[in-house]
Parts: C-alpha cells; sequence; structure tokens
C-alpha cells in the first residue's frame, strides 16, 4: 500500500511541477520589464522635475521635529525673497514637496531638516541648517533678534551653496 501511496504523490506531483515551473517563469517574464519601466518612469520623472526647477533655491522645513514655530515665527520672515520655504511632510505636504523628497532620496539620503537646496539640471546640492539652528529652536516666539540672527546665518549658508557651485564648476 505504500509504494502505491508514493508512487501516486509522485505522478501528482510530477503532474502539477511543470504548469507551476511555466507560471513562475511567466511571471519573472512579465514582472520584471514592469519593473524596469517604473524605474525608468521614476528617474524620467525626477529628471524633469530638476530641469523644470533648475536655478531655484529651496529653504527646505519639515514639520516634524519641533521646527514648525521657529520656522514659522523667526525664520519665514527673515529670509531673502530668493528662497522658498518648501515643506516636505507633515500637514503641508504638496505635490512639489513630494517631488522634492523623491529628488533627494534619489540621490542619496538627504540631510535632517531644514536644510538649504538649490536645484540645478543634473543634482541637487544642499547645505544642512540643523546644527547651526538648534540652538535658536527652544527660542520659537517671534523676535527681532532671533530673526536677524537666522537671517545672518542663512546669507552665510546660501553663500557656502554658491561657492560650492563654483568650485564644482572649475
Amino acid at each position: 500500500m505504500r509504494p502505491i501511496r508514493t508512487a501516486l504523490r509522485a505522478l501528482a506531483i510530477a503532474a502539477i511541477a511543470p504548469p507551476i515551473v511555466i507560471l513562475v517563469i511567466v511571471a519573472i517574464a512579465v514582472a520584471l520589464p514592469v519593473a524596469l519601466a517604473m524605474r525608468l518612469q521614476a528617474r524620467r520623472r525626477i529628471r524633469r522635475f530638476r530641469r523644470s526647477h533648475a536655478g531655484q533655491e529651496l529653504l527646505v522645513c519639515s514639520s516634524r521635529g519641533g521646527w514648525h514655530e521657529l520656522v514659522i515665527n523667526n525664520v519665514e520672515p527673515a529670509i531673502p525673497r530668493s528662497l522658498e520655504l518648501c515643506w516636505i511632510s507633515g500637514r503641508r505636504r504638496d505635490r512639489f514637496g513630494a517631488d522634492l523628497r523623491r529628488a533627494l532620496h534619489a540621490e542619496g539620503t538627504p540631510p535632517a531638516t531644514p536644510f538649504l537646496a538649490r536645484i540645478e539640471a543634473d543634482l541637487i546640492r544642499t547645505v544642512p541648517l540643523r546644527d547651526a539652528l538648534w540652538p535658536l529652536k527652544s527660542r520659537g516666539r517671534r523676535s527681532e533678534a532671533v530673526e536677524a540672527e537666522v537671517a545672518e546665518l542663512i546669507g552665510d549658508r546660501l553663500l557656502d551653496l554658491e561657492l560650492a557651485r563654483r568650485s564644482e564648476e572649475r
């Protein structure tokens, strides 16, 4: 009785195995081009984003981590007109912020927020502000003294961003 059961099991496995193998091969053959197409589409979207926003300078912030009050009360009034405030997470996320976050992740791990970013056609340059703004984080109430400190700090960091761009051009 036992040899018959073993033979029947082997026959059942032999009858089922080829269709399963064929299904696995077909699934791989379909999934591979789809995954490749999705990856190429994501690359094109990131490249299109960088080219359409080339030359734009951003102050990238997140409402997470307790930065919201400082940014709204003291950083936003102090930033120059050439600099745009961009929120990449939290309540204020928009399409631009999501595309920016994707582009930053495609280039590697983005710095902790807040940071300055300059979008160029081929890459996004960043300068972190978190460590420099950390001592001011607890002073979230609106203050002209804090605004002046922030304006000076951001001016220095924008200069660093420009110097990095010029040094790479050479």
